[in-house]
């Protein structure tokens, strides 16, 4: 049996995100996947995510224990309405509207 090596394994994540979302926001779980990838993925779709609905700026803000983060979804420098959470430590990452 072939083993997966980390650059597939972050691949494939990153075309599972793509996927997703390939039509547009959506609600979504995405808890199996680490921020990470998330975020790349999102980026190569022309999303960016802030720590703001009225700003857009590269920060994240978190919780300091968990590492739970709330980042607001931005496309062509607009808030879509839409926002990533989830957390650092344990995942249960989402888009939720």
């Amino acid at each position: 049996m072939k083993v997966l090596e980390k650059m597939e394994i972050q691949k494939i994540l990153l075309n599972l995100v793509k996927t997703e979302l390939s039509d547009g926001l959506k609600e979504c779980d995405l808890s199996c996947i680490p921020y990470s990838i998330i975020k790349a993925g999102l980026e190569q779709l022309g999303y960016t995510l802030s720590e703001s609905e009225e700003y857009e700026d590269d920060v994240m803000y978190t919780n300091g224990w968990e590492h739970d983060y709330y980042m607001c979804i931005w496309k062509d420098g607009k808030y879509t309405g839409y926002h990533l959470t989830g957390s650092l430590y344990y995942g249960d990452n989402e888009v939720k509207k």
